[in-house]
């Protein structure tokens, strides 16, 4: 129980169409609407560490409000963070639903067939020696972005929108009286939501919004910035449903859990998965937002208290394919990796093993001493061993900082999720959603399956055959791989679902129609599809006036179309021809 008690991670990460869940409460100083339609909020856990940031998008009036977060009684403000928000919508990228695209290869090219994950961004920098002149991507050196690489958590400073206040007692209505004199009133509903996690001994997070230093999204919306707060005690179920206090209506809920070993599941709710490597037509992909939405609703309208699993991949990779570069250090650091070095490991860990020489790079780097003044040498080889040191120990916080990212997906109202959530470690690791279609048809697994380490994705994909020529003896079709050079930069973008797409095609219709395959667990039939209409004949073709000028119309193509009707025209003139000759 302890251990399904303490690793959890929440986050809120809606449609553009509806709220999304917040554990926490919006306040204001009036009784003005206000709405929280979208909050993500992730955690990171290690040991009795726990990181927990939330984030939230607010709709309402730009007068004094507050967020209102229940927290373990033995947070304090200096443990109190603001995240930048354009890294929550890192996390968020890196783990969405996506679309891929196939491309069949050129039957008469017998290389091996290449991959889209198989593709590398070129390394950056100069490497360790750099400051000794070696060139940028010398091939006697392995070229890195160890040193170049930002390894510092990010924060937000004095331009931080939040005023933040602790708010603790064990006195019956204190925390409200405390609330009363900050000029907050609770509503009933409010009162009645916040007090059973007051009687478990927890403290409220007040963050007070400076509505000056807000940033304004293009539709209204305020994006507020990440706070981030850590505890050393097991975490309790995350306040999943006090958020339907700041809704009107249905929220989608995302759970995230990073984790060093494990993906996650919900220990007291029911779990699915989406089927995955679903074959889509082509034209697909410009409403793969829509498609997915309509996807997860046939699963939801099957299991509407489940948990969907979208995603369990390593943080060292990112999905096949990637929609951008995996996170970094910095960005791990930043959701909770910094505590986590501070608070479980030792110096000796943090310092690492030296990296080592090559014999040809200690042999370059003698040719670079040598002509240097003497006085020079002893110097460079000093700071030459600070760097190996600090590769060292940058090779050492790096893997440290890899974790298993699970993201769990719930759409729920207060019928549908009755209880805050608690989630379990999956000792089984699994794969899903990967591979490489095989075939004319494209087969692929769309289940999942036990595996090594866990890559498991939501992915649909789409076939685009080889329209190019074949000239040779044998050619070889359906190897599916990645896209052909002539494609447009456009189309090697990787498109995601990150919003429902618009409220359009709510029936499943939408999807069936973009479906090249049933799904019979879902009632996704192909044959439910009603038959298309039928095709309206031709007109009859009308017969032209004869002309001694022009093709005679009496001749009238009989397979009809271009081809025949050319074909009777020079058939005219050259009987027109003929009766002219001298002679005859």
């Amino acid at each position: 129980m302890r251990a399904r008690r303490s690793l959890l991670a929440l986050v809120l990460l809606s449609f553009s169409t509806e709220a999304r869940a917040f554990p926490g409460l919006c306040v204001g100083k009036d009784d003005a609407r206000r709405t929280i339609d979208a909050a993500e909020v992730v955690v990171m856990r290690h040991r009795e560490i726990t990181v927990v940031t939330v984030a939230a998008s607010y709709q309402g009036p730009l007068t004094p409000f507050a967020l209102l977060l229940p927290i373990p009684a033995d947070v304090t403000l200096d443990r109190v963070r603001t995240v930048k928000r354009k890294l929550l919508a890192r996390l968020a990228e890196v783990s969405a639903p996506r679309f891929h695209p196939f491309f069949e290869q050129d039957p008469c090219d017998a290389s091996r067939t290449e991959q889209r994950w198989e593709e590398h961004v070129r390394a950056r920098g100069r490497g360790f020696l750099s400051q000794l002149g070696v060139p940028d991507l010398d091939p006697n050196y392995s070229v890195s972005n160890e040193i170049a690489e930002s390894i510092a958590p990010v924060f937000k400073g004095v331009e931080t929108e939040f005023g933040f206040r602790r708010l603790f007692s064990r006195k019956p209505g204190e925390v409200e009286q405390q609330l009363r004199e900050a000029g907050y009133a609770l509503s009933d509903a409010q009162r009645a939501a916040l007090l059973r996690y007051l009687d478990a001994g927890q403290a409220l997070l007040l963050a007070e919004v400076a509505t000056d230093r807000v940033e304004i999204a293009g539709d209204g919306r305020v994006e507020l910035g990440g706070i981030r707060y850590f505890t050393r005690s097991p975490l309790p179920p995350i306040a999943s449903t006090l958020g339907l206090e700041n809704s009107a209506g249905v929220q989608d809920l995302l759970l995230y859990v990073l984790d060093r070993s494990q993906r996650f599941r919900t220990a007291n709710y029911d779990n699915r998965f989406v089927p995955s490597n679903l074959l889509v037509k082509e034209r697909s992909a410009a409403r793969f937002p829509l498609l997915y939405a309509r996807l997860f609703d046939a699963v939801a309208e099957r299991a509407p208290q489940a948990f969907v699993t979208e995603y369990a991949w390593s943080t060292h990779g990112c999905g096949q394919p990637c929609a951008d570069a995996p996170l970094g250090i910095d960005e791990l650091l930043t959701l909770g990796g910094d505590v986590l070095e501070a608070e479980t490991t030792t110096a000796k860990e943090r310092a690492g093993t030296p990296a080592g020489d090559t014999e040809r790079v200690q042999a370059v780097l003698e040719e670079q001493l040598a002509a240097r003044p003497p006085a020079e040498r002893a110097a460079a080889r000093r700071e030459h061993k600070k760097l190996l040191a600090e590769i060292g120990r940058r090779r050492a916080l790096g893997a440290r900082q890899s974790y298993v990212l699970t993201r769990l997906h719930h759409r729920y109202t207060a019928a549908t999720l009755p209880r805050d959530i608690e989630l379990a470690p999956e000792p089984t690791p699994l794969s899903g959603g990967v591979g490489v279609p095989t075939g004319p048809m494209g087969e692929l697994a769309t289940g999942t399956a036990p595996a090594p380490e866990n890559q498991y994705q939501v992915r649909l994909v789409s076939l685009r055959p080889w329209h190019g020529s074949a000239s040779c003896g044998f050619p070889t079709r359906h190897r599916w791989g990645k896209p052909w050079p002539t494609e447009s930069r456009a189309a090697r973008d990787v498109r995601l679902a990150l919003d429902r797409g618009g409220a359009e095609g709510h029936d499943k219709k939408t999807l069936l129609e973009a479906l090249e395959q049933s799904v019979p667990e879902l009632g996704l039939n192909l044959a439910d599809l009603p038959p298309p209409p039928p095709a309206r004949p031709a007109p009859p073709a009308k017969p032209a006036r004869s002309s001694k000028r022009g093709c005679s119309a009496s001749i009238a193509p009989r397979g009809g179309g271009p081809e025949a009707l050319v074909l009777a025209c020079v058939f005219a003139l050259g009987l027109g021809w003929l009766r002219r000759r001298p002679g005859r």
